[in-house]
């Protein structure tokens, strides 16, 4: 997934009975627009995601519940991973950790996009 997408996800796209993630928006920032929530970059990028990983189901709805107390909701429309004051987060936020988090620890510069065609490579690796 995008940085975009995730940061896109309410709580409605995610099907913790099925297990499915529905990515169907993304967060994109222009200086003219500011902060946008808008459909995924191609028609291919709306899809489902169905997730069988134990480890992964159990993240999610411990997150959820631990959301609804800190929250206090997770009503359709509230992103999974909102801002501080509740709205989606600008695209940018996850690249700014990252990047402050490897020269604080003198650790080789790196990208969500690198490391989600790391974890491409790896899955099919595993086959």
């Amino acid at each position: 997934m995008r940085t975009g997408e995730v940061f896109a996800l309410t709580w409605n796209d995610i099907d913790t009975k099925n297990k499915i993630i529905s990515i169907n928006k993304n967060v994109v920032y222009t200086p003219e627009s500011g902060i946008v929530v808008k459909s995924p970059k191609t028609k291919k990028s709306i899809r489902l995601i169905k997730y069988e990983d134990k480890l992964l189901h159990t993240a999610i709805v411990s997150y959820k519940s631990w959301y609804e107390s800190f929250y206090g909701t997770t009503q359709k429309g509230s992103y999974l991973f909102p801002s501080e004051n509740m709205t989606v987060m600008h695209p940018d936020t996850v690249t700014k950790y990252i990047t402050r988090h490897c020269s604080k620890h003198n650790l080789k510069h790196c990208t969500p996009h690198k490391l989600r065609h790391t974890y491409v490579s790896m899955m099919i690796a595993l086959n």
